[in-house]
């Protein structure tokens, strides 16, 4: 076996404590450059498979195969989750405790990804896109006008592209709990609502804008508007938030504007006419 061999070795073995890694990594890594290893960092070599051997004799921790159970039902290997556990039982199993903290980390994600919770989680995905997957769109419209919930609003703007695809679909399934959190905040519930509500100016209404409009829509709307649709997109967490597509008098360019700044379109009065118009 070569030093190359041996230091392949150290990094694989999961008896080597995860704070010995990284500097096991950097010795490989230098070998691997130079071929050969300085007189300072070849004598880590045996210090290194020391501590493996020492670590492979120790009594088996029974919280390794625990956490090997959890590990198992976590779907998203990529996870701050499936890190956290990955980094522990690393520890766990080289002899070492677990601090007060990182206990109680793992006793949430331990509850998180019980048993139950998991038969819980493959029910969800069966029933995500029946009768969940329209409300996610509406709300992955909405913030995307935010800087929250940044790493779902990609995954379903990418899942409109793919969702023929029952394999990457599975892929773009939040889970449940994440997914209540994203649905029950009081910002959400507002978008939904804006979103059911019944239209206040159905499609051929005349309409136009209120003095809280904007310059840029009171000009455009100046002579009133047909509405066109009132099914576009909801990006404010506002009352009166439902949007309209309108088509102003005079133009053939549209506009989308919120409820709010619209308002039942009323033709002027006619003035009445002065003496010397009725004698003209």
């Amino acid at each position: 076996m070569t030093l190359g061999d041996r230091l392949q070795a150290i990094v694989d073995s999961e008896h080597l404590p995860s704070k010995n890694q990284r500097f096991a990594r950097g010795l490989l890594s230098y070998y691997q450059q130079k071929r050969s290893l300085t007189s300072g960092r070849r004598v880590w070599v045996d210090r290194l498979e020391g501590i493996i051997e020492k670590n492979k004799n120790a009594t088996v921790n029974p919280l390794v195969g625990e956490i090997d159970g959890v590990y198992s039902r976590v779907t998203d290997k990529s996870s701050w989750d499936a890190g956290f556990l990955e980094s522990i039982r690393s520890q766990v199993a080289c002899g070492n405790d677990l601090s007060d903290r990182q206990k109680e980390i793992y006793n949430k994600i331990k509850t998180n990804f019980s048993p139950a919770a998991f038969v819980e989680e493959q029910e969800w995905k069966s029933e995500y896109f029946e009768k969940h997957h329209e409300t996610a769109n509406i709300l992955a419209r909405y913030y995307a006008r935010t800087h929250y919930y940044r790493n779902f609003v990609n995954q379903n703007s990418d899942l409109n592209k793919t969702i023929d695809n029952i394999k990457e679909r599975e892929n773009y399934i939040p889970l449940k709990r994440f997914f209540n959190k994203l649905v029950n905040n009081k910002f959400a519930k507002k978008v939904l609502a804006a979103h059911y509500s019944e239209p206040k100016y159905a499609a051929g209404s005349m309409v136009s804008a209120r003095s809280n409009a904007s310059w840029v829509v009171r000009v455009a709307l100046e002579k009133g508007g047909i509405v066109i649709d009132s099914k576009q997109p909801v990006i404010s967490a506002a009352n009166g938030a439902k949007r309209y597509q309108v088509l102003p008098i005079g133009s053939s360019n549209m506009i989308i504007i919120e409820e709010r700044y619209l308002k039942k379109f009323k033709k002027a009065k006619a003035k009445p006419a002065t003496e010397e118009e009725i004698s003209f």
